[in-house]
């Protein structure tokens, strides 16, 4: 159930912000972006709003005349979304930033014409909207890049509440002329007007702490961002340089293992030194040492003796000969390996 609700609302927050970036470009600045979302969002609550407002007017009460300027703002707001969505942002944000104004300003005076006789509602109620009409171009405009269309609605929209009253004397068609009466009613001018000068001040002070902070936000965003570049370069050097040490590490391994391979061969070899040393050498000398050891005898003094002996002394130096000649040969194909 909790799900299904939630489900709901999400929905319901979808199609009331569907126009929310109609006509917001990534390259816009920021403030401009907010302007257009703040005045597409506004006209796409205007038009809802009067929609049930001109329901309810034209089914229940049956006036026409209200109901007619209902109809025209609901059309202006949907003029309006089509231009911001179609590229001319700054023409909607311009127009709806004092025709709202206009529109409630012709229905106040017009209505008096058509009313037999008109009421005191009719008198009091435009007020409201006017003067919440007048903040619009600091919703919908820049007062610092777009100073001119500023200023501009923004004195059209104070001068409708401004001559509110006069108009009405002018064109004789005051709260008097029709035998109403209100107590204090040129107090209740005063502290309108007066509430609007106020109140503007306090929007532009407003606005313009926002746009400073808005500034400071930009910058520390356009710092963080630099920062990550920063860091994103300084990783792809890491990156960089951590495969250069891998690469390095698996040379070493190989040159390593390269001499490692080495020395297990020496060690091999040196292991077959050592055997011939204490065979294959040793053998033909320790014989030799032998035979000159009976040289020394008195029973080998013999010419019969002593030409064995040396026959076989020199057979041994033939052996040892050849297996020094041997030990040569493995010691030239040792050093022809390990170059």
């Amino acid at each position: 159930m909790l799900a299904q609700k939630t489900d709901i609302v999400h929905r319901v927050c979808q199609y009331l912000t569907i126009p929310q970036n109609w006509g917001v470009e990534q390259k816009q600045e920021e403030h401009l972006k907010q302007s257009i979302t703040l005045c597409n969002l506004m006209n796409w609550l205007i038009i809802h709003v009067n929609t049930a407002y001109l329901l309810v007017d034209f089914y229940r009460i049956g006036n026409l005349y209200r109901s007619g300027t209902t109809f025209a703002i609901i059309s202006f707001s949907i003029i309006a979304l089509a231009l911001s969505k179609y590229g001319y942002q700054f023409i909607a944000r311009f127009l709806s930033a004092f025709i709202f104004a206009s529109f409630v300003f012709v229905y106040g005076v017009i209505i008096k014409f058509y009313m037999s006789p008109p009421m005191l509602i009719h008198y009091l109620s435009p007020r409201i909207p006017l003067i919440m009409c007048v903040f619009f171009p600091f919703m919908f405009l820049s007062y610092r890049f777009e100073r001119w269309a500023f200023f501009c609605t923004f004195l059209l929209n104070v001068l409708f509440v401004v001559a509110y009253d006069p108009i009405h004397y002018l064109l004789g068609i005051n709260m008097e002329q029709f035998g109403l009466h209100l107590d204090y009613a040129h107090l209740m001018t005063q502290n309108s007007i007066s509430f609007l000068i106020i109140i503007s001040f306090a929007f532009i002070y407003f606005k313009m702490v926002n746009q400073q902070y808005q500034r400071q936000i930009t910058s520390l965003y356009e710092e963080v961002q630099q920062q990550n570049e920063e860091i994103q370069a300084q990783n792809q050097a890491l990156a960089g340089t951590q495969e250069e040490l891998s690469t390095i590490n698996n040379q070493l391994e190989a040159l390593v293992q390269q001499r490692t391979q080495k020395i297990e061969e020496q060690n091999q070899q040196l292991q077959e030194y050592a055997f011939w040393n204490a065979h294959k050498l040793r053998a033909p000398v320790a014989t030799i040492l032998g035979l000159y050891y009976l040289l020394t005898l008195k029973e080998y003094q013999t010419e019969e003796a002593i030409e064995e002996i040396y026959i076989k002394i020199e057979k041994s130096v033939k052996d040892l000969d050849e297996v020094v000649q041997e030990i040569q040969k493995k010691i030239e194909n040792r050093d022809t390996r390990f170059r």
